[in-house]
């Protein structure tokens, strides 16, 4: 896999039971958002780093409701520590506010725009996660008996 692999994708994120999940990140800009989560799926070795752009046309919140535009990335984490992986995102995540994707470079409006969670836990904790994360909205995927 190529290290940055772009493509648009249908969930964007699986929060899935054997899932080890390290991180979120949260960025909300003007007429725009960023989220991005750093994970390792179940059975795997190497953990990934996958995030997304989205672009709002409207004010509709669930992803199978709206136009907006999405653009999803995974970049492959190979060989990476968590500490690593989290100074990557962290990394990334201060050169979008210092070049103004929030809109703003003010301390206090970076924070009601900004929100970072560091779970280093299973699924469980990653969804308690990004449920206290502000602007964000889930709802359980639907799957047949037996599936994750």
């Amino acid at each position: 896999m190529n290290p940055i692999d772009v493509r648009d994708i249908n969930p964007i994120f699986d929060i899935v039971e054997g899932g080890y999940y390290v991180g979120a990140w949260l960025l909300a800009g003007r007429e725009q958002d960023f989220l991005g989560l750093v994970f390792r799926d179940p059975g795997e070795e190497d953990l990934q780093f996958r995030y997304r752009f989205r672009h709002y046309v409207d004010d509709k919140v669930h992803f199978d409701e709206t136009e907006d535009v999405k653009n999803v990335y995974d970049c492959d984490l190979a060989g990476k520590t968590e500490d690593e992986a989290i100074e990557i995102v962290d990394g990334l995540a201060r050169e979008l506010i210092e070049k103004g994707y929030l809109g703003t470079k003010l301390p206090w409006l970076v924070r009601k725009r900004y929100a970072r969670k560091i779970v280093r836990g299973d699924h469980r904790a990653m969804a308690r996660a990004l449920r206290t994360m502000p602007f964000m909205h889930a709802r359980p995927a639907q799957t047949t008996k037996g599936s994750n």
